[in-house]
C-alpha cells in the first residue's frame, strides 16, 4: 500500500526485499532489489520467474503453493502449468469455475471419439442418438448412398431427418466430421477438425482391420449413471491383480489373476491393450505351440484402452463396448455399455453360454463388484482427506493413462512437481499421480 501510495504521487518506487510475495506489486514505477541474490526485479523478470504478469502472481502462487506460507497448492501443478491455466482462465476464481468443464473441452471436443458400430446403422435411413455428453445431441444417420453422417443440433431428434434430405438441413444444424472404417464409427465434437481413424489408432489400425467389427450384431445396452469419475470408473477395466478377490465367483472362476501382458499403442502412446490369459491356457503347459489352432484365442482376454473414453474387450466371438462420459459433477459420470456378437447370432461364446447369457453376466460383474468399488472409492475421495492418489508399479496402465489426462487438461504429468511428497514420504525420487 505504501508503494501504490507513493506512485499515485509520482514517485518511482524500489522495494528492499528477497520476499517473492512481493512480486505482484511490481509495475512500471515499482521495482525490487533482492539483496540475497544482489539483482533488481522488474515486470520482465517477473514473467521469467512466474510464467505471467505480476498482476497474476498470486494466482500462480495459490496453484503451486507455498511452504513458507503454509499454502499446500494443487498436487501435480508447478510453475510451467500454473502460469498456463492462469493465463487461460486469468485468475482462480474463473479456473475453479470452470473446472468440471476442462474434461469436456480439452478432451471430449478435440479428440476422435467411438461412438458406435455400423451394425447400429445397418441400412439407409437407419440412425441413433449420441446425447451422452451434456447439452450434446448428435443424430447418427445413414444417408441414401450408404453414407454415415454426424449431425449436431440442440433440438435435433430422431426422424426429423431423412436419408435422402441431409443436404437440405437447415442453418441450425451443423454435419459434424465422421469417418467409418473397419466397422466403427467415428465423430469429432469440433467441427473444424477432421476424423481420421488410421491415425488415430495408428499401430492398433492392422489389428482392427484383420478383425473388421463390421460384422457384428447388437444384443443389449445397459447404462449407468453413477455418482463416481469417470476416469475412476475406467480404472477397473485396466488390471487384473483384483480377479481373484473382487471376482472370485464370476471373472476370477476362468481367469488367472495377477498375470497380464500390458502394450501401449498410437502416437503419442495414449492407447493400450490388457492381456488376461484364462484357466485353460495352463493345459498348454507341455505341448508344442505348433500344434496349436485358432482355439488359442479363447485362452485369454484382449481389453483395449482406446483413447480418451473407450474400454474395448474382443473376443472370436463378441465385442463388449464400454464407453464413459463426464457427469455433471466431477464426482459422476455415465457409462454406457453395448455387447455385439460376431457372426452367427446363434453359435455359443467360447465359456459355452449364448449370447444374452453373456451380456447378463457382464452387466452383473460390472454392477455388482466393479462398480461398487468405484462408487465407494468415490465416496472416500469426496471426503478430501488426501490431495493425491498413488498407482503401484504393477499399474502401469494406469499411470500412462492418468499422465495423458494431465496433459490432455494442460497439467504437468511430471509427478515430481508435486508439493509436499518428500515431506510425506521421505522419498525424494517419485511422488503422486492425481487422478
Amino acid at each position: 500500500t505504501l508503494a501504490q501510495n507513493a506512485t499515485e504521487e509520482g514517485a518511482i518506487v524500489t522495494i528492499f526485499s528477497s520476499d517473492k510475495d512481493l512480486m505482484q506489486l511490481v509495475s512500471h514505477d515499482i521495482k525490487m532489489y533482492d539483496p540475497i541474490r544482489n539483482i533488481f526485479i522488474d515486470i520482465d523478470k517477473v514473467r521469467e520467474k512466474f510464467g505471467v504478469t505480476p498482476d497474476k502472481v498470486i494466482d500462480v502462487q495459490a496453484l503451486i503453493g507455498d511452504r513458507v506460507d503454509n499454502i499446500p497448492g494443487v498436487p501435480g501443478v508447478g510453475i510451467k502449468t500454473a502460469s498456463n491455466l492462469i493465463s487461460k482462465f486469468k485468475n482462480v476464481e474463473n479456473l475453479l469455475a470452470s473446472y468440471e468443464e476442462i474434461d469436456k473441452e480439452r478432451i471430449f471436443f478435440k479428440e476422435p471419439l467411438l461412438v458406435g458400430f455400423s451394425c447400429e446403422m445397418a441400412n439407409p435411413g437407419d440412425c441413433f442418438m449420441f446425447q451422452d455428453l451434456e447439452n450434446i445431441n448428435v443424430l447418427m444417420i445413414r444417408d441414401s448412398e450408404g453414407k454415415a453422417h454426424a449431425l449436431l443440433n440442440s433440438s435435433l431428434e430422431a426422424g426429423q431427418v431423412s436419408a435422402g434430405d441431409l443436404n437440405k438441413c437447415g442453418e441450425n444444424i451443423q454435419h459434424l466430421p465422421c469417418e467409418e472404417k473397419y466397422g466403427m464409427l467415428y465423430i469429432c465434437l469440433d467441427k473444424a477438425s477432421a476424423v481420421n481413424i488410421d491415425k488415430h489408432l495408428a499401430d492398433l489400425t492392422p489389428w482392427f482391420k484383420q478383425w473388421d467389427l463390421a460384422d457384428t450384431q447388437l444384443i443389449g445396452e445397459h447404462v449407468w449413471d453413477l455418482k463416481s469419475n469417470w476416469k475412476l470408473a475406467l480404472d477397473t477395466f485396466c488390471e487384473g491383480y483384483h480377479f481373484d478377490i473382487l471376482h472370485k465367483d464370476s471373472v476370477g472362476d476362468f481367469s488367472l489373476g495377477n498375470i497380464s501382458q500390458y502394450k501401449r499403442f498410437g502416437s503419442p502412446q495414449r492407447h493400450h491393450r490388457m492381456t488376461f490369459p484364462n484357466k485353460p491356457m495352463l493345459d498348454l503347459r507341455g505341448t508344442d505351440d505348433k500344434d496349436w489352432g485358432m482355439e488359442i484365442q479363447t485362452h485369454f482376454q484382449l481389453v483395449h484402452f482406446i483413447y480418451p473414453n473407450v474400454s474395448l474387450l474382443i473376443s472370436p466371438t463378441a465385442v463388449e463396448f464400454f464407453v464413459l462420459y463426464p457427469g455433471k459433477k466431477v464426482g459422476e459420470h455415465i457409462t454406457r455399455y453395448r455387447s455385439y456378437w460376431r457372426g452367427d447370432i446363434n453359435r455359443a461364446s467360447w465359456s459355452g453360454g449364448g449370447a444374452k447369457e453373456n451380456f447378463d453376466f457382464i452387466v452383473y460383474v460390472v454392477d455388482k463388484e466393479d462398480y461398487w468399488v468405484s462408487a465407494n472409492v468415490q465416496k472416500s475421495l469426496n471426503a478430501n482427506r488426501r490431495k493425491f492418489s498413488t498407482f503401484g508399479k504393477n499399474e502401469p496402465s494406469l499411470i500412462n493413462m492418468h499422465r495423458n489426462f494431465l496433459s490432455a487438461v494442460g497439467l504437468d504429468p511430471d509427478i515430481k512437481e508435486a508439493p509436499d511428497w518428500e515431506d510425506l514420504t521421505g522419498d525424494k525420487s517419485t511422488g503422486p499421480v492425481a487422478a
